[in-house]
């Protein structure tokens, strides 16, 4: 747990934690699961990949209209050509594996 005031658990956004026991040299396989802020889970997935390990990441998007017709939900995705599509948060998604995701500045 952490919390930026440090109200709770350790004070800080969460990946300066989640950075730390990274570099206590963690073992075996490991995936993470995580749900907030865009940013925190690029962060995230981005620790992953380096580590060679696996993210699922429940994005969060506003959706219209929550069955896939209006697109205000969409995300980036790989593909497995090399290119990217865009795909429904409220329908393929909300959970994406941390590869799959195109993020905003790539």
């Amino acid at each position: 747990i952490a919390t930026e005031d440090g109200s709770r658990g350790e004070r800080g956004v969460v990946t300066e934690p989640f950075d730390a026991w990274l570099k206590s040299d963690p073992s075996g396989e490991l995936e993470f699961f995580a749900c907030g802020p865009m940013g925190m889970l690029r962060v995230i997935g981005e620790r992953a990949i380096a580590g060679g390990w696996k993210a699922w990441l429940s994005l969060d998007r506003h959706m219209g209209c929550g069955v896939g017709a209006c697109l205000t939900c969409v995300q980036k995705i790989r593909t497995p050509d090399g290119g990217w599509t865009w795909q429904r948060v409220c329908r393929e998604g909300p959970v994406f594996e941390s590869r799959e995701i195109v993020w905003e500045e790539e």
